[in-house]
């Protein structure tokens, strides 16, 4: 009987040891579980927000280097300077291409006041008259034309008046005539 006893006692006593101690183990552990799982979506969650901002982050540098080619392309003023520079950098990828002799004309002045360029304004554009000569051979003349047109600076070429080469250096006289655009 004695060892009868011993044994429920012993049972009992496993069965209170499993409800006080093992299942309240059990409870903090699957309370730390949650928090892993919890930790777990965080993560994913962080994962997902960081990749998207990372395709953000690109789509907005595409933007830009977009909106620096449309700047170039239609400026927000009047910027002669830049223009002339723009100009003569194509005439530097042709060797025999020499440009001076440049001229502004029109009535109103450039919005910003930064230049003494003449230019005028029609609303939801304006307007700026540029003339230049550029002095080559007939065919690096038509070369450097190609390439103006074909350059990220918009320029209407109006008329082009072009001198024959006279027998000293071979060269011809180009004379541009063009309407450069801004945005008021």
């Amino acid at each position: 009987m004695g060892a009868l006893l011993l044994s429920l006692a012993m049972l009992v006593a496993s069965v209170g040891i499993f409800l006080g101690y093992i299942e309240g183990a059990y409870a903090r552990w699957q309370a730390k579980e949650a928090q892993y799982e919890r930790i777990a979506e965080t993560n994913r969650n962080y994962l997902q927000f960081d990749q998207r901002f990372s395709d953000l982050l690109a789509q907005r540098n595409a933007l830009q280097e977009d909106t620096a080619r449309l700047r170039k392309l239609l400026p927000d003023h009047v910027d002669m300077i830049r223009l002339i520079l723009d100009i003569e950098a194509i005439a530097e990828r042709h060797e025999g291409v020499q440009v001076g002799d440049f001229q502004f004309s029109n009535d109103a002045s450039s919005r910003r006041g930064e230049e003494d360029t003449q230019v005028s304004s029609t609303g939801r554009y304006g307007t700026a008259r540029i003339s230049f000569s550029a002095k080559a051979s007939y065919e690096d003349g038509l070369a450097f034309l190609r390439d103006l047109e074909r350059s990220l600076r918009l320029l209407d070429v109006r008329r082009i008046t072009i001198k024959p080469a006279d027998s000293t250096n071979g060269l011809s006289v180009f004379t541009f005539e063009a309407t450069t655009y801004w945005l008021p």
